[in-house]
């Protein structure tokens, strides 16, 4: 067969490329003095593709290699939008980096830790070599980390066991342009009550039609605003959040919204939830038009070209944006509503606390790695006040292990320790179906000729069928983990293995709330 002269020199060209790279490997290879590289090779896999950070990593990672010479750990960096992909055709080819970086929110998450990644239960609960001569020695390793290691990365609640070694502590805070502030209000004080953030907003509306400018007073993405939504529903519904925890441990888990939901202990008709709807409705107007369409891209090309006083961000996002800006941004939290407030103090308390703030960035160990040893010593340096001091002064992101310090321009963005309890978000109630029966109709909310009842009357029948759904496959995969985990508890029982009796736990306390919610399904059947 003659090929066409398109096929021969495309021919002609991976044949170069191939004669090239053979050239390289074997000039390597082979090159007088060339010694051959008799390493561990250790690789880490994530998609921290921050400003930054994999240059923070790097640097951890040249004080391990220059405390162990014998070991050299490889960054495989990946953009995160393929990450899901690349971690599944990994782990199912058996072709994983030893170390990968865990996401929560990614489907079929706890199927691939039960199968695919080591627990790491037992590590966690012996003190980390690397904090001796710190304040830290002698403690248990997930003690030391802010969370305790209670993240829905670092720790699987369907699993019952600890995955996972984190980075950094999360939260939401208000960044803002400190100078265009200036020009809308004459200083730089932010507000510090839910009331004077509704002047400020009405301040930059005034300012923007006063000097001719397009200036938002936030800028508009669906992430951003329900970043600064949910904070304010939650405020408002803090009664109702100490009402449904029943257990006195004062959290709430999103399967416990569900279960009160079908056993009718609160309904979307209440009037707390009404006026959470009412105040996302109000910050709503405040945003740039068609928002809920965007995504935080935009919203961040809107706020760094000036175009808004403020946007609601992720505080791993603040050292990207930190770098991209051409002003000064600050930090501050969003505004807490008061129990005095004429409108929306009903169900408040006080401020929110976020001491059960949680850490983010877990990484977690494959299950038979091939160095598994050296990767396990590297995540106890990198977890350690040694290694998140280094990570921390490189990344500007908030450390997760305790003692470490920050710059004093990071300290507005540490968790606030002091206030009450109060993580009721009904928009982000339960998982799958129940979410999104409730985010797909946020254009009825938020719409000019939309509102709460708008909304109400939509998802008030179709919020209880779609909750019952993702129970009740949350007990048909919880039925599946705990007969995966049998036999190596059968087999631990008999081999008198350490821990054994920690996990024994672990599997009743799993078991006990798959039963639970059997039981509640069952009891329910005919509610809405």
């Amino acid at each position: 067969m003659k090929l066409s002269l398109k096929a021969r020199l495309l021919w002609a060209a991976l044949a170069v490329v191939f004669a090239l790279c053979a050239w390289h490997v074997i000039g390597v290879s082979f090159r007088p003095g060339a010694k051959a590289d008799t390493r561990r090779v250790v690789r880490v896999g994530h998609f921290m593709l921050h400003s930054g950070i994999r240059d923070a990593l790097q640097a951890v990672i040249d004080e391990y290699e220059r405390r162990h010479p014998d070991v050299h750990i490889v960054q495989v960096p990946v953009p995160d939008r393929a990450y899901p992909q690349f971690l599944r055709t990994q782990l199912v080819a058996g072709t994983a980096p030893e170390i990968m970086q865990i996401g929560a929110h990614f489907t079929g998450m706890d199927e691939l830790r039960a199968r695919y990644f080591e627990p790491i239960s037992a590590i966690v609960e012996e003190p980390n070599p690397y904090n001796v001569g710190t304040p830290l020695a002698g403690r248990r390793w997930r003690d030391t980390f802010l969370d305790g290691l209670e993240n829905g990365e670092a720790y699987s609640a369907a699993l019952r066991h600890y995955y996972g070694i984190p980075l950094a502590v999360g939260g939401v805070r208000i960044l803002y342009n400190a100078a265009l502030l200036r020009e809308v209000t004459g200083g730089t004080a932010m507000p510090r009550t839910y009331p004077e953030l509704v002047a400020l907003c009405q301040a930059t509306d005034t300012f923007a039609r006063r000097e001719g400018r397009t200036v938002a007073p936030f800028a508009g993405s669906r992430l951003s605003a329900l970043f600064l939504m949910s904070p304010l529903f939650a405020s408002v519904n803090q009664r109702l959040y100490y009402d449904l925890a029943t257990d006195h441990t004062l959290r709430v888990t999103d399967w416990d919204y569900g279960l009160t939901y079908l056993q009718g202990k609160w309904h979307f008709d209440l009037p707390s939830i009404r006026l959470g709807y009412a105040l996302a409705r109000e910050m709503a107007q405040y945003q740039k038009p068609g928002f809920y369409q965007l995504n935080t891209s935009d919203a961040t090309l809107q706020f760094l070209q000036g175009q808004s006083v403020m946007i609601v961000s992720h505080v791993l996002d603040v050292t990207n944006l930190k770098a991209q800006a051409g002003f000064e941004i600050l930090a501050a939290p969003i505004p807490a509503l008061t129990r005095d407030d004429p409108v929306y103090g009903a169900g408040v308390l006080g401020p929110v606390t976020e001491i059960d703030t949680k850490a983010a960035a877990n990484l977690g160990l494959i299950r038979g790695a091939p160095q598994r040893d050296a990767a396990v010593d590297f995540l106890r340096f990198l977890g350690s006040r040694p290694g998140m001091e280094i990570f921390c002064a490189r990344s500007n992101w908030l450390p997760s292990v305790e003692g470490v310090p920050v710059p004093s321009w990071m300290e507005p963005l540490r968790p606030q320790q002091s206030g009450y309890a109060g993580r009721f978000f009904a928009e982000i109630a339960g998982r799958g179906d129940a979410r999104f029966v409730v985010g797909n109709q946020y254009h009825l909310l938020f719409g000019q000729a939309g509102g709460v009842d708008a909304l109400l009357d939509v998802i008030r029948e179709s919020y209880g069928p779609a909750i019952r759904a993702d129970l009740a496959k949350d007990v048909r995969e919880s039925e599946l983990n705990l007969r995966r985990q049998e036999p190596g508890l059968s087999a631990a029982y008999h081999a008198a293995a350490e821990g054994f009796w920690r996990d024994v736990s672990s599997q009743n306390g799993y078991e006990a709330r798959m039963l639970r919610t059997r039981l509640i399904l069952s009891q329910t059947a005919q509610s809405p």
